[in-house]
C-alpha cells in the first residue's frame, strides 16, 4: 500500500533533512568561533563534489584536474573544426588525413575539445565564428576565439552535447561580455561530464585600484557587517578582492562617504577570511556578463555577470565564486528528474531575483556572498557561511533549509524546517518568523545556546505566527501543565519551564515550533 501524499510528503522532506546534514560542511574555516569536525559523505551522480559540500582542496582544485589536451596541434584542429556531419567549420584549411573515417553523425570530435574560447565583444580584435575557437589570442589565419557560443554549439550538432574529454570537464573561456540579445543565448544541458563557464577577471572588469582604510571587523552582537573605505566612485554589486589576505567579497552598501559595507570575505577554497585590515592591496571588478537562456545539471559558472532581461532556468547548475545576478531576471531552480542540488557560493543575488524550486527540487546551498532589496528567494536552502540578506525582501522558507545568515532589513520567514547547527547563527538587525506548521530547530550540542544561535539585535527576534509570545509545556507532572504569553526571547529559550522559560521548545499549541536539539 503507498503512503498519503502528507505522509509521502513527510518522508522526503526528513529524508532531504537528513542529507542535508550529512553533508553540511565542517565549521573549521570559522575563525572567530569554535569548529566541530563533521564527516563529509561522498558526492553522488557528479564528476566532481559540489564544493560547499566537499570542501575544497586548495585553490579551484578543479582547474588543477583539467590537463592539457595531449594531442597534436593538427589533431586539435581537427576535433575543434570539424562538425557532428563531419563538415568543415573553419577558415583554416582542413588538414590532409590518410585513412580516416567519416565519424557517425552526432559524434562530434569537436565534442572532445577541452577548452574553448568565445568572445562577443571582439575586444581580441580577432574574433570569428569560423576560428579555431580554441585559442584566446589571435595567431595565423584562422587562430583565434569565436565570436558567439552558438557557434560552438553548432559543432558539437546538439544543445545536449555527450562531452568526451580527456579532462573532467570542458571549458568555456568568456573573454569579453556578451549581447543582451537572443542570438547568443546559453541553452546548454551537457552530458557526462561537466561544463565550466569561466570569465576573466582582468583589465577588462577592473574599475578601481588601492589601499584599504577604516577596516572595521564584522560584529555579530552589533549585527554589523564588515567595513572598509575604499575608492571614490564605487557602487553596489562590484567585486573586491583583497591581494594582501587572497579573497573577495560583494558591496553590499554605502556606510558613509567611500566607506562601504561589505559581504563575508572568502578565498578560492569557500573559506572564510577575516584578516582584512587598513593597508590591505586591493582591486574591484565588475564581472562580464553572460546571457543565459537555460542551463542543465552539470553546468557551472565563475566570474560571471547574468545578464538582466532574461528568464533563466537552472537545472542543478552551479555558480562559483564571483557570479553576480544583475537583476531583472527569474532564477527558476526547477528538477528535471535526476538527483541535483544548485549551489552559489560567494555570489550577489543582486535586485529583482527571485529563486524558487520546482516540485521535487533539492535544496539549494547559498554559500557567503549577499541578496538584497526586492529579492524574494523561496524553497529549500542552505544558508551558509554568513550570508547576507540585506534589503527589504523576504526569504520563504517552505522545505527543508539550513540557516548560517545575517538578515539585514530582511524578513525571513519559515514554514517548512529550517535547522541551525552548532556554532551556526542568525544576525543582523530583522527577525525571524516561523509560521504555520513550520518548524525551526537550533542545536545545544556542546553547550552552544539559543542566546549564541540567534543574535539578531531587534527588539524582539523571534515570531511564532507573528506573535511575540509563545506556550511553554510542563511535562513533570500529571496533568501536563501548558504556559502561554511567554516573550519569545533567546534567554528565555532555554531557561527550565519553572524558571519561567521554555525547556527547549516554544509552541503555538497546533501551530508553529521553535525547539533545540542535542544531536550532532
Amino acid at each position: 500500500m503507498l503512503p498519503s501524499k502528507p505522509l509521502a510528503a513527510l518522508l522526503l522532506g526528513l529524508a532531504a533533512l537528513c542529507g542535508i546534514l550529512a553533508f553540511w560542511p565542517t565549521p573549521a574555516s570559522r575563525e572567530t568561533v569554535p569548529s566541530v569536525a563533521l564527516s563529509a559523505a561522498p558526492a553522488v551522480g557528479r564528476v566532481l563534489p559540489p564544493p560547499s559540500l566537499a570542501p575544497k582542496r586548495g585553490p579551484k582544485p578543479w582547474l588543477k584536474a583539467h590537463p592539457p589536451d595531449p594531442r597534436t596541434e593538427q589533431q586539435k584542429l581537427l576535433a575543434a573544426c570539424t562538425r557532428a556531419d563531419g563538415s568543415w567549420a573553419c577558415k583554416k584549411p582542413r588538414p590532409v588525413t590518410f585513412g580516416a573515417t567519416q565519424q557517425a553523425l552526432g559524434s562530434s570530435p569537436a565534442l572532445t575539445v577541452t577548452d574553448w574560447y568565445v568572445d562577443d565583444s571582439n575586444v581580441t580584435g580577432c574574433a570569428l565564428d569560423s576560428n579555431t575557437c580554441t585559442s584566446g589570442t589571435c595567431g595565423s589565419t584562422g587562430i583565434g576565439p569565436c565570436a558567439t557560443f552558438n557557434a560552438i554549439v553548432n559543432r558539437w550538432g546538439s544543445y545536449t552535447p555527450i562531452i568526451n574529454t580527456s579532462s573532467f570537464f570542458t571549458a568555456i573561456h568568456v573573454l569579453s561580455s556578451w549581447a543582451n540579445s537572443a542570438a547568443d543565448l546559453v541553452n546548454i544541458d551537457p552530458v557526462g561530464q561537466s561544463m565550466l563557464f569561466e570569465g576573466p577577471l582582468g583589465a577588462g572588469q577592473q574599475v578601481a585600484t588601492g589601499t584599504m582604510s577604516g577596516v572595521v571587523q564584522k560584529s555579530t552582537s552589533a549585527g554589523t557587517l564588515l567595513q572598509a573605505t575604499l575608492a571614490a566612485g564605487l557602487a553596489v554589486d562590484q567585486y573586491v578582492c583583497n591581494t594582501t589576505h587572497t579573497s573577495c567579497a560583494w558591496t553590499v552598501s554605502l556606510a558613509s562617504g567611500t566607506t562601504w559595507n561589505l559581504s563575508q570575505p572568502m578565498n578560492t577554497s569557500f573559506s572564510e577570511v577575516n584578516t582584512w585590515t587598513n593597508g590591505d592591496a586591493y582591486t574591484v571588478y565588475v564581472p562580464a556578463t553572460i546571457q543565459i537562456g537555460k542551463a542543465g545539471y552539470l553546468t557551472d559558472f565563475e566570474n560571471l555577470t547574468m545578464g538582466s532581461g532574461v528568464a533563466n532556468s537552472i537545472y542543478g547548475a552551479n555558480f562559483y565564486e564571483g557570479v553576480l545576478f544583475s537583476g531583472g531576471q527569474a532564477v527558476v531552480i526547477t528538477y528535471n528528474g535526476t538527483l541535483s542540488q544548485t549551489e552559489l557560493l560567494n555570489c550577489d543575488l543582486s535586485t529583482s531575483t527571485m529563486i524558487t524550486q520546482g516540485e521535487g527540487a533539492l535544496v539549494t546551498a547559498i554559500n557567503a556572498g549577499v541578496s538584497r532589496t526586492s529579492n524574494n528567494i523561496q524553497g529549500s536552502f542552505s544558508l551558509g557561511n554568513d550570508f547576507v540578506s540585506a534589503g527589504l525582501q523576504t526569504i520563504l522558507l517552505d522545505g527543508s533549509s539550513i540557516l548560517d545568515a545575517w538578515a539585514i532589513s530582511s524578513s525571513v520567514k519559515v514554514i517548512g524546517l529550517a535547522t541551525i547547527p552548532q556554532t551556526y547563527y542568525l544576525a543582523g538587525n530583522s527577525p525571524i518568523y516561523v509560521l504555520g506548521k513550520g518548524q525551526l530547530l537550533y542545536s545545544t550540542v556542546g553547550g552552544w545556546t539559543a542566546s549564541q544561535t540567534f543574535l539578531s539585535t531587534a527588539a524582539s527576534p523571534l515570531r511564532l505566527d507573528n506573535l511575540l509570545v509563545g506556550c511553554a509545556t510542563d511535562l513533570t507532572g500529571d496533568p501536563v501543565i501548558i504556559h502561554c504569553g511567554r516573550s519569545l526571547l533567546p534567554s528565555l529559550l532555554d531557561a527550565t519551564v519553572a524558571a519561567g522559560g521554555f525547556g527547549g521548545v516554544a509552541t503555538q499549541p497546533g501551530g508553529a515550533s521553535i525547539a533545540n536539539y542535542t544531536f550532532p
